[in-house]
């Protein structure tokens, strides 16, 4: 782990290196789920292999850039402070967890944005995305908030430079983290299928697609005129105003309509209201499966270290053997 607990942001992934993948903005739509053509189009080819390539190049970045962030999260205010770190939380909007294509971002549930200024004047900003998951049977007890499911539920969004160009200086990276075996797992996402281009689950829509980042941002992270609001009223500690909150509000309202019974609901209000935004969020869980990511990708990290060209080129030939479908275990390695 020690070179991920000195990871030098922006000393690999440069100004250059973004703009280059940056610009990788295809207009191709990828097929969805269960509707692959017979053979691939070449222009879906293109996209396969520049997303494929860009997750190549930014996922020990993102990874480093997550590990940072979290790792910040999990401390205080007062020895974020010491360290020269700044970390706020704001609700962002909540829509239908189950139909994602209506949001606009891919996302559903309640988004929690935290952003993170650090000493050197990085910045990075993520977007978490839950939901509640009903309780089963009679069993009140069951029901639990959650990361979204499916995937594609955490953005990382990192400001590396301040050459005041956004694809020289940002670096955006989508995350799935969900429980798999009672455990969660947290990845960089590749959300095609290379063997067909189709997204990889029904739920997802072009959106996720690393290579459509710079369609939907031309600026970095600001916090809204109302976040800044938010902010004042979460340092008044006002229980009553921050229970107005609409981000607040509506997430109580999709718990109670997936099922919480009254004593939960309420419970789940008061940890919101007293624990602010990040209060749902599995922190320690993420953490740790991101770390435990760093440690099944390392040996890749190693390989780039020693031939960084070959992985931070656009356009890395993909293995002609994409054209049949692999058996479990056998896709490129993510």
């Amino acid at each position: 782990m020690r070179d991920l607990d000195n990871y030098q942001l922006g000393l690999l992934i440069t100004p250059d290196v973004l703009k280059r993948f940056n610009e990788l903005n295809f207009e191709v739509e990828p097929p969805f789920t269960g509707k692959a053509p017979p053979t691939m189009a070449a222009e879906l080819e293109e996209l396969v292999t520049g997303e494929w390539s860009r997750h190549r190049a930014f996922k020990f970045e993102a990874i480093a850039g997550v590990d940072r962030f979290l790792r910040a999260a999990r401390l205080n205010d007062a020895q974020r402070k010491a360290q020269g770190m700044e970390l706020n939380w704001f609700y962002g909007p909540v829509t239908s967890p189950v139909a994602r294509f209506r949001s606009g971002d891919d996302l559903g549930g309640l988004r929690v944005i935290g952003n993170l200024k650090l000493p050197d004047k990085k910045e990075l900003t993520m977007i978490f995305a839950l939901t509640y998951y009903p309780p089963i049977g009679e069993k009140v007890e069951n029901g639990k908030v959650g990361m979204l499911f499916d995937g594609d539920n955490s953005r990382l969004q990192a400001r590396l430079f301040s050459t005041g160009t956004l694809d020289r200086d940002f670096l955006f990276q989508s995350f799935g983290a969900n429980l798999q075996q009672g455990q969660m797992v947290m990845r960089p996402g590749f959300n095609l299928d290379e063997t067909t281009g189709t997204l990889t689950h029904e739920a997802l829509t072009p959106s996720s697609l690393s290579t459509r980042c710079m369609h939907c941002h031309n600026k970095g992270f600001e916090p809204s005129e109302r976040m800044l609001e938010q902010l004042k009223i979460q340092r008044s500690n006002s229980a009553a105003e921050i229970s107005k909150f609409d981000g607040l509000r509506k997430f109580v309202e999709l718990v109670y309509v997936n099922g919480a019974g009254r004593v939960e609901l309420k419970q789940i209000e008061q940890q919101m209201i007293k624990g602010g935004p990040n209060a749902l969020l599995p922190l320690e869980d993420l953490y740790r499966a991101n770390r435990q990511n760093w440690l099944e990708v390392y040996p890749q990290y190693v390989e780039m270290r020693r031939n960084p060209r070959a992985f931070l080129t656009p356009g890395v030939v993909l293995d002609p053997a994409r054209m049949q479908p692999r058996p479990p275990g056998m896709e490129m390695k993510k």
